[in-house]
């Protein structure tokens, strides 16, 4: 049924090697950069969710095919058509200012729809990889666990279900009205404070395992503020506790000085509702100095007779990180890298990026005292 929609997008559209992008919150903790799961595991949490674009073969890879062409206008409110009837405004910039600076962070403002948008993400393996690497880099199963960053809280509320006390930390206030309606929903317990990621403190008690998914961490762009969510970290880490943090692969970093095209997928609610995501687009721009890049998102959603009832533009600063960078920005912290993985997986070692672990995952401990 939702074929016919994506087919457009779909005839230009390769799927990238990223590390789910998921970035929440800007200095705050919100937004999610894109992170999918192994091709062919993706489970959504509606009907049909998340269908990724086709894939690719080998000849592609190397010489994959021109992206469909976008009309381009050069006037900054007119903006510029997308597929589908959807448009995307540019916003004006300051001088020497990157265009993501400027965003309103649209996506964020809507959960329902950034929900609906990621429901291929498989909670329930993800949580089960964050409870492994604890048992195997820890020293016991964690009882108290805090998410950075937890945006609608749905891996929250899948550790909740597993029986542990847990605690997201948001900077949208939206986002965690809607994650507390899942939470009573669901039947769970999930402590939802609103905060910045970046600095923060939660008073008295520690927990045994932190983590940071999606790539949220990639939305604090300067050094500073991510050493300084690190030592915020580690004034809440138990002696032997852990941080795990998801992001880009590495080689992502290399990859986007030369070519970039995003990514586009569609996801299915219950009663037939239906969301298109364009995550990224060919005009993007990646600065080699900062390692940011400035991401066109576009989300439209569809009702069930096909009508486009709602359309979200927004620019989403996303900053890339290396394996020595997360090696020097922990240990600033007093926080020691202890595992590297590509996938959610302890059987797959971070390696050169491939179609099935594409991911940075980094786990960490406090530095000996």
């Amino acid at each position: 049924m939702a074929a016919p929609l994506l087919a457009p997008l779909q005839a230009g559209c390769r799927r990238l090697a990223l590390a789910g992008a998921g970035v929440r919150g800007l200095a705050g903790g919100s937004a999610r950069q894109v992170f999918g799961g192994r091709r062919g595991r993706r489970r959504g949490r509606g009907r049909g969710a998340g269908r990724p674009c086709p894939a690719v073969s080998s000849d592609a890879v190397s010489a994959p095919p021109a992206p469909p062409a976008r009309p381009r206008s050069g006037d900054e409110d007119g903006g510029t058509p997308l597929r589908h009837g959807l448009t995307h405004r540019r916003q004006s910039t300051r001088s020497g200012a990157p265009a993501g600076r400027q965003t309103n962070h649209e996506v964020y403002a809507r959960p329902e729809v950034y929900d609906l948008a990621f429901s291929f993400r498989d909670e329930v393996q993800e949580t089960d990889f964050l409870l492994d690497a604890a048992a195997f880099h820890g020293s016991a199963r964690p009882a108290r666990v805090l998410e950075l960053g937890c945006g609608p809280a749905r891996h929250c509320l899948e550790l909740a279900r597993k029986g542990l006390n847990v605690t997201g930390l948001d900077c949208s206030r939206p986002m965690l009205d809607y994650a507390a309606r899942l939470a009573a929903e669901a039947g769970v317990a999930v402590n939802l404070v609103e905060g910045d990621m970046a600095a923060f403190d939660l008073g008295a008690g520690r927990f045994d395992l932190v983590c940071v998914m999606l790539g949220t961490l990639s939305h604090l762009v300067e050094n500073d503020q991510v050493v300084s969510c690190f030592r915020s970290v580690h004034g809440h880490l138990a002696e032997d506790g852990l941080l795990v943090v998801e992001l880009a692969h590495p080689a992502q970093v290399f990859n986007l000085m030369t070519a970039f095209e995003g990514e586009a997928w569609e996801a299915e609610g219950e009663a037939g509702e239906r969301v298109l995501v364009e995550w990224g687009n060919e005009d993007d721009e990646f600065d080699p100095v900062s390692q940011v890049l400035t991401r066109t998102v576009t989300f439209g959603v569809f009702n069930a007779a096909g009508e486009c009832v709602q359309e979200v533009n927004d620019l989403v600063l996303q900053r890339q990180f290396t394996v020595q960078e997360m090696k020097l920005l922990g240990a600033a912290a007093g926080l020691q890298l202890v595992g590297l993985y590509g996938d959610f997986d302890l059987a797959a070692p971070i390696a050169t990026v491939t179609e099935e672990d594409f991911r940075m995952i980094a786990v960490y401990k406090p530095l000996p005292a």
